[in-house]
């Protein structure tokens, strides 16, 4: 078992408020690298980082990484990750048709967001859940399920029923 995952590495800013304290209550970005995702059960996932200095931090929430240094200053982590943690029973995987996400719903905030790539999908394999890890056009990351994405321009959703949890013979 494990909470730490290695990725593929990607370009980003740390808010610096995050890492120190700034007696001006100035705000900047320090540069960084996402290289894993944490997951700890019924906590938020995070991001694994290496500054550019070469310190290296974990546990950093996606409401304090950034990939532009333009980015809405008015989001929460409530609206970047759908749900916490399930468990830490997980696989990494990437759909290639994914790349097709052209639209994230932030549900807390009801608004819809471009979205400018996806990087790849988390799955809680025991628990019959996923989420997509994708990268907005507001400058920030998000982990949300597909039910919340769509592949085209349409900002709205059609009454779907709710898919069952799961299916047994």
């Amino acid at each position: 078992m494990q909470n730490h995952y290695s990725i593929t590495p990607i370009k980003a800013f740390v808010i610096d408020d995050f890492l120190m304290k700034d007696e001006f209550n100035l705000v900047n970005l320090v540069e960084c690298k996402i290289i894993g995702v944490c997951l700890y059960e019924n906590e938020t996932i995070c991001f694994d980082v290496i500054l550019k200095d070469g310190s290296i931090f974990n546990y950093v929430p996606l409401h304090k990484v950034v990939h532009k240094e333009d980015y809405d200053k008015k989001i929460q982590l409530k609206d970047l990750v759908y749900h916490n943690s399930k468990s830490i029973d997980i696989t990494i995987n990437y759909m290639e048709a994914l790349n097709e996400i052209k639209l994230a719903y932030l549900k807390h905030q009801n608004s819809w967001v471009c979205v400018e790539e996806y990087i790849l999908t988390i799955d809680w394999y025991k628990d019959n859940d996923l989420l997509n890890f994708i990268k907005l056009k507001n400058g920030f990351f998000a982990f949300l399920p597909n039910h919340k994405l769509k592949t085209n321009n349409e900002k709205n959703f059609k009454a779907y029923k709710k898919i069952p949890d799961t299916y047994i013979v």
